[in-house]
């Protein structure tokens, strides 16, 4: 189905008569400029230069970097795996067939964009990843060995760290990787109860803070999110 581009205008319109919309440098005048970096696993990392993931000085405070990690062979071999799991199912006509299909493809989306982050977010795969260690972490997910490279580099820099993720799974999987690697840090998602997020917020902001990373839900905002 297509959208029809004119109207969706119109609704936006509509929509900004009765809704505010700011953002968080427009709320907050002392708030730094910053480098938004996006990794993705849609291209070869080849396409990005090298001095990317070790340096942001030559770039301007503003740019927006885009960062493409390619999946691991055994997220390429998961990938294709989920794929064909229920493909005579998707492939059955009629009405009841119709919404089960949907379901199943909701479900499969979901799937692969946790496979994307790593294998361990996906049930029933955490086995095949082996004994939990950084080097085993890294070599089942691209996208990890990329933010391996950035966070290291960033971590040498006495910079400061917020990950974003919509999987608290993927926040724990973060947690214990930052374990790991010896560095501290602090979690804000739905499972925080609401009298210590302050706290939390405040010692990750403060001069002196001892937290190299903040981890925090995309849906930490709403009443006890996932």
């Amino acid at each position: 189905s297509s959208i029809d581009k004119e109207k969706l205008l119109q609704a936006q319109k509509v929509l900004g008569l009765f809704m505010l919309r700011r953002k968080k440098d427009q709320v907050e005048k002392l708030m730094p400029r910053k480098i938004e970096t996006k990794v993705s696993s849609e291209r070869s990392l080849s396409w990005c230069p090298k001095q990317l993931l070790v340096s942001h000085h030559h770039i301007w405070p503003i740019a927006v970097v885009q960062v493409y990690a390619p999946l691991c062979r055994q997220q390429i071999y998961l990938y294709k795996s989920l794929l064909l799991q229920d493909i005579d199912m998707l492939a059955e006509e009629g009405a009841e067939a119709r919404a089960t299909r949907a379901k199943i493809l909701a479900h499969l989306h979901v799937q692969l964009r946790k496979l994307c982050n790593h294998p361990c977010l996906v049930s029933g795969v955490d086995s095949l990843t082996g004994p939990r260690t950084v080097t085993s972490m890294l070599a089942a997910s691209g996208k990890l060995v990329v933010l391996d490279l950035l966070l290291r580099s960033l971590f040498q820099k006495k910079h400061r760290v917020v990950l974003f993720s919509q999987f608290t799974s993927m926040l724990d999987l973060l947690a214990e990787y930052c374990s790991k690697r010896g560095w501290n840090y602090c979690c804000y998602d739905g499972r925080i109860p609401r009298a210590r997020r302050n706290y939390v917020v405040n010692a990750f902001n403060s001069r002196d803070s001892p937290f190299f990373i903040f981890l925090m839900s995309t849906r930490s905002g709403g009443l006890g999110c996932k």
